[in-house]
């Protein structure tokens, strides 16, 4: 038995790159998730839940005292509040078609926003879907209430980009649809310009099988989590049980396999069989040295928190008893949201 498990250990690896190129949109350098030196269990009865007066939510973000709470839907997209005591603090950025405003039905949220300070004043831009970015000083909404809104130019050659994230006040990491959308191409828009991202090309080789559907390119779906002083992206895909962390600038790449490889085969004939597609990944976001996924089948009420370092090593699990699909993390308290239920409850780690 153990001559057998050691020499399972030896192939793996092999098996798993070997599904690379051909539909499972992972590295050559690719492994399971080892085991977590470290697993906690966050448990109900010892959560606080938290009660803030916003229907429609979708999503949260925190920086230090400030506490937003994101939707698209809603008009404002942004509710303010006091982190610590939950003081609303007023409603911001509105819909419509003026240089100051979201279009409709569009809203900030972690991937398409960057929170960053300029001297003593928290600033969020917000990449908007057909226009120029929206800077918004949030210290001055949340100090006194000033609404302070500009359209900064610079960012129109984006407009046909269909999926995109900003990294930083100049540089946005675009996906393209090509191939009669059966293929998701990556490129760096920076200070500008578009530019090939070759460290992601086996990434980029994935693909579904079925031409201009207008739907089935959601498969190949990520949420992308990002290290400045590293340089490194953590791309999580929502339906492949596989996160995907490269360099932006160096030959580092790899892929981390959680639980069974899904290959993209799978969810696309799935999905034509039943018209549905089975979520496992609900956030990734960075945290200091480490990004963390929210992690747990569609349709059951547990999540896992995935602690990874920026090299893809496993650092610490949580366990959560609830079906969430949203979290932030501000030091060490964790807020969950769950959406269909409109439940926002805390939790310290």
């Amino acid at each position: 038995m153990k001559a057998f498990r050691e020499v399972v250990s030896l192939l793996l690896p092999l098996l798993l790159a070997s599904c690379a190129g051909s539909g499972s949109m992972v590295f050559s350098n690719v492994e399971k998730a080892g085991a977590f030196p470290e697993q906690h269990d966050l448990k109900l009865d010892e959560s606080e839940l938290v009660s803030i007066d916003v229907p429609g939510m979708r999503s949260m973000i925190s920086v230090d005292s400030v506490l937003m709470a994101l939707s698209s839907r809603n008009d404002p997209a942004v509710a303010l509040f006091d982190y610590r005591t939950l003081e609303s603090r007023g409603k911001y950025l509105r819909h419509g078609n003026g240089p100051a405003e979201l279009l409709p039905f569009t809203g900030p949220s972690r991937s398409n926003s960057l929170l960053r300070y300029s001297g003593d004043s928290l600033y969020m831009d917000v990449l908007g879907v057909n226009k120029d970015v929206l800077r918004w000083n949030v210290s001055a909404a949340f100090s006194d209430g000033r609404e302070e809104i500009e359209a900064v130019p610079g960012f129109k050659d984006l407009k046909s980009v269909p999926f995109k994230w900003m990294l930083n006040d100049s540089t946005v990491l675009c996906k393209k649809l090509e191939d009669n959308s059966r293929r998701q191409v990556r490129e760096l828009y920076v200070s500008g310009k578009l530019q090939p991202m070759p460290n992601a090309a086996e990434l980029d080789a994935a693909s579904i099988e079925t031409p201009n559907d207008g739907f089935l390119f959601n498969v190949l779906s990520t949420m992308p989590a990002y290290n400045p002083e590293r340089d490194i992206i953590a791309e999580a895909s929502l339906f492949l049980n596989v996160v995907n962390i490269y360099s932006l600038h160096s030959d580092f790449r790899k892929s981390v396999v959680l639980g069974k490889s899904v290959p993209v085969r799978k969810v696309e004939k799935d999905f034509k069989a039943t018209g549905r597609m089975s979520q496992s990944i609900w956030a990734c976001i960075p945290c200091g040295d480490c990004f963390v996924l929210l992690y747990g089948e569609e349709g059951t009420e547990e999540r896992e928190l995935l602690v990874f370092d920026w090299e893809g090593n496993p650092v610490c699990k949580y366990l959560l008893h609830e079906g969430v699909d949203a979290i932030d993390i501000n030091g060490g308290t964790l807020l969950t949201f769950d959406s269909e239920t409109e439940t926002l409850r805390r939790y310290k780690l």
